[in-house]
């Protein structure tokens, strides 16, 4: 049997079985299950294609059968049997990211956002522009419709405005009474042609102002600045041809 003539018969099923079970290396060689099989290991180690390999499986069965004395002197540390040792493991070092072009990346996105931001800001600006221009049109028509109640349009503007801003309905129901109030006033016949004087008698503001504050504030004379006022509302007629000095 060549390299093994020395071994007992072991099958290739029985030497498989042993190499599972460690007594015997993992081709079949050298299987030892007895003293007497571990005397023709040692004797037939000189010839196997690798000695440090077949020594150290011979003194591991040799352990395990306790017959250790069997073994020869000189496999006590030999570089055959000596067990081969790991090489240390090197320790990739760790590519540490690089500063500079973290920061600059940082940056970049940084400044896009602070752009983004600011177009954002400007089309909120421009959104909010734009509904006031369409509500001060709608209320603009809203006053313009009345004709019998003198308000001044930028007055109504501004403030149905403003409170539209913070109570839509209330600034609904504001124009629906008002609306309700100068139809009441054109169905009673009070309704004045604009740029009129408004009577045959009225010929200057002031008589139009000592009417209504007959009228209205009971010829009270500290409220005659409040009469005035409201005299130019309902006759803004005579109130240019004063402030014109006519």
């Amino acid at each position: 049997m060549g390299l093994f003539d020395r071994f007992r018969e072991f099958s290739p099923e029985k030497r498989k079985q042993l190499a599972q079970e460690g007594k015997a290396l993992p081709d079949g060689s050298f299987p030892i299950v007895t003293v007497g099989d571990l005397k023709n290991a040692i004797s037939a180690a000189g010839r196997a294609s690798n000695r440090a390999t077949a020594i150290r499986h011979i003194k591991k069965r040799a352990r395990a059968l306790g017959a250790t004395d069997q073994l020869p002197e000189d496999w006590s540390e030999t570089k055959q049997e000596a067990e081969p040792m790991a090489e240390p493991e090197v320790e990739t070092p760790v590519q540490e990211p690089q500063a500079e072009p973290v920061i600059e990346e940082l940056t970049q996105v940084r400044g896009d956002l602070e752009k983004a931001t600011a177009r954002a800001a400007a089309a909120e600006k421009e959104l909010v522009d734009v509904r006031a221009r369409e509500q001060a049109a709608v209320l603009k028509l809203e006053a313009e419709s009345f004709k019998a109640i003198g308000i001044p349009i930028d007055e109504y503007i501004a403030k149905v405005g403003a409170i539209r801003a913070t109570n839509p309905e209330l600034a609904s129901w504001v124009h629906q009474t008002l609306s309700g109030l100068d139809e009441a006033m054109i169905s009673a016949g009070l309704l004045k042609e604009i740029g009129s004087s408004q009577g045959d008698d009225l010929d200057s503001i002031e008589k139009a102002a000592e009417k209504i504050l007959v009228e209205q504030f009971k010829g009270d004379r500290s409220k005659y600045a409040e009469a005035l006022t409201l005299a130019a509302k309902q006759f803004p007629k005579l109130a240019a041809d004063y402030a014109a000095g006519g």
